[in-house]
């Protein structure tokens, strides 16, 4: 069952509905904030362009540095990979001041 290690123990992060002792549906919860192991993160939303996607994966340039199952992913992109992520304003692909985009924030 999904959520559950074999002989159905509980895993961090999944919410099961059964009997006491009897875990009978096991479910992981994507954008809950705790990292599941069959996540690749979560960043407590499911939000994509974030660095960690709507379907709780590592987008390209994520900049995941928590991967932690158990505890919430954080995920910074790239800032400088000339790709915009919904966290930055702009990205011109260049560590220059000065030209219109410097550290992904437009000046």
């Amino acid at each position: 069952l999904s959520g559950c290690f074999a002989g159905c123990v509980r895993d961090i992060g999944a919410i099961c509905v059964g009997n006491v002792g009897t875990l009978t549906v096991c479910t992981i919860t994507c954008g809950d904030g705790v990292r599941d192991d069959s996540e690749g993160c979560d960043d407590g939303n499911t939000r994509s362009g974030d660095g960690c996607s709507s379907n709780c994966l590592v987008e390209d340039g994520g900049g995941c540095t928590t991967l932690t199952v158990g505890v919430r992913s954080v995920c910074n992109p790239d800032c400088g990979d000339g790709e915009k992520h919904s966290t930055e304003a702009c990205d011109d692909g260049n560590p220059t001041n000065n030209d219109g985009c410097t550290n992904c924030q437009i000046d």
